[in-house]
């Protein structure tokens, strides 16, 4: 029995250690805000849409992208907690998400750890 807590132990750590980093969920949020923002076209002389931008409007694109990546808190503008947010889906929208479901996934698999202890005690008993 402890044996079969153990795998399913394996199998919890790697479910939910499948969250994106970082650095992919912003850059899948960078090319999403690029292609919703309306940059002023120029000559075709190797910059990036942003570098166009004046100072002010690149600004307030790097805060859309930033929040967007960062997530509503739980609670905030009338969101609530989902079961959803905690279950190990294949990709993360969101920090706050990531964060929620790597917690849960740690909860989890400290629970099934004691369990496992528990019926390695009473075996030794």
């Amino acid at each position: 029995m402890a044996l079969g807590l153990l795998g399913a132990l394996i199998v919890i750590s790697f479910l939910y250690s499948r969250v994106a980093p970082y650095r992919e969920l912003r850059a899948a949020r960078e090319v999403y805000w690029r292609g919703r923002t309306e940059f002023v076209r120029g000559p075709t002389t190797g910059l990036q849409p942003e570098d166009l931008l004046r100072e002010e409007q690149w600004y307030r694109f790097q805060l859309r992208v930033e929040r967007d990546v960062y997530g509503s808190a739980p609670g905030a503008e009338g969101t609530a907690m989902k079961l959803r947010g905690y279950l190990p889906r294949r990709e993360a929208e969101n920090l706050q998400e990531a964060l929620n479901r790597e917690r849960a996934g740690l909860f989890l698999a400290q629970f099934v750890f004691l369990v496992a202890i528990g019926f390695l005690l009473a075996a030794r008993l």
